[in-house]
């Protein structure tokens, strides 16, 4: 069973996120639309839990990427100050 990812991220319109569910050959897939590989199949209901929980993941990321950034251009710049 798939469990459902919680935490609140920011993430861009669904057709502009980076993971999208698709029908092929009458099978649902989640494909990553950056390279255009499968990341899971399935039913309806686990491709559109697959497809939420890898999107949240990697939206989330790259929010945390952002914040360390920020706290680390902010000690820096404290630092160069002294």
């Amino acid at each position: 069973m798939i469990e459902i990812i919680k935490t609140d991220v920011s993430m861009p319109p669904y057709p502009e996120r980076r993971y999208q569910k698709w029908m092929r050959r009458e099978k649902w897939i989640v494909v990553d639309t950056i390279d255009g590989s499968v990341r899971y199949r399935g039913t309806y209901e686990g491709v559109v839990l697959a497809c939420h929980n890898l999107n949240k993941a990697h939206y989330l990321q790259i929010a945390e990427d952002l914040e360390k950034e920020k706290k680390e251009a902010v000690l820096t710049h404290i630092k160069n100050r002294k």
